[in-house]
């Protein structure tokens, strides 16, 4: 099954956005909200890690053992999360910018910080456990794997007949990559401050390719 489609109808299915809704006091559209906003970040900034071969490494073993989460009963397996364990997910994935994406995220679903959080770190171990279980089942690469998605969930993906965000199925890459359009901006026609973290990102990427495409137009020339 695709990728995306899994973490649709895990992530932000019923059970799932019920459960956080639970646990962290907010309601249920305002779980959705932080979820469709923060996936692609988290998402994003796992691909950014798993760059370094240290990196790469670490996330490696973290997808291994989460692969091994009994996730069958999403319900239960959020309701008994170990929110200390996915307070450490963020803090690797995240780094520095923690604080802000969880700023930023909070302001956009009209939240506090402590329930956004909340959220995040129920949501973490789960999110590690999907995509450990899909890499061992594929034999996949990792780099290639969140490359592969963090494609889809930035660029949109094609939407999929009968797609229903609202019941958690149909095209995630649409879905998410309506609510980082969302972040990129503070609703102002501004760049916001999770924008400013994931346009660093993908500058970066951008300059890469500049650069190594410079280099082949300079080598060239001096044929």
């Amino acid at each position: 099954m695709d990728l995306t489609k899994v973490l649709a109808d895990t992530l932000l299915g019923d059970q799932s956005i019920s459960a956080l809704s639970k646990s962290s006091g907010a309601n249920k559209k305002q779980v959705q909200q932080v979820l469709i906003n923060g996936l692609p970040t988290l998402i994003r900034n796992m691909q950014k890690n798993a760059s370094t071969k240290s990196g790469a490494a670490s996330l490696a073993k973290a997808l291994s053992d989460h692969a091994r989460d009994n996730t069958s009963d999403v319900s239960a397996f959020l309701g008994n999360a170990d929110l200390a364990d996915g307070a450490k997910i963020l803090a690797h994935i995240l780094g520095d910018k923690q604080k802000t994406v969880v700023s930023d995220l909070a302001k956009k679903a009209g939240l506090s910080t402590d329930q956004t959080s909340t959220i995040l770190a129920a949501a973490a171990p789960l999110l590690l456990s999907l995509l450990g279980k899909k890499k061992e089942a594929d034999k996949a690469d990792l780099g290639g794997l969140l490359t592969s998605l963090a494609g889809s969930l930035l660029s949109g993906g094609a939407p999929k007949k009968g797609s229903s965000a609202k019941k958690g199925g149909g095209d995630l890459g649409d879905v998410l990559a309506d609510g980082l359009s969302s972040l990129l901006t503070d609703g102002k026609g501004q760049g916001g401050a999770l924008g400013g973290i994931l346009g660093s990102l993908l500058g970066s990427d951008a300059k890469t390719k500049k650069s190594g495409n410079k280099k082949k137009t300079t080598s060239k020339k001096k044929k």
